[in-house]
């Protein structure tokens, strides 16, 4: 996981963005990876140690809409 010290990842296997392209998901299937956001006008100490947190809303190609679960930012799993 990015951030973690000794660990490395490669994003040209990791990168959501790139895999979910090229892979088709049966129903209960998940797929798993990085997803990498660029916020304008945003710096990393704006965000971190002061409760914020994201949801990802997204649909698929058939249009079905889905949403992560709220998650503080910078939190470790």
């Amino acid at each position: 996981m990015p951030g973690t010290s000794g660990k490395r990842v490669d994003l040209d296997t990791e990168d959501l963005a790139v895999k979910s392209k090229d892979t088709v998901l049966t129903r209960g299937e998940t797929l798993t990876g990085i997803l990498t956001f660029i916020l304008a006008k945003t710096a990393a100490s704006d965000i971190s140690n002061n409760n914020t947190s994201i949801v990802v809303h997204f649909k698929d190609s058939q249009g079905n809409s889905y949403q992560t679960g709220k998650t503080a930012v910078g939190a470790k799993r």
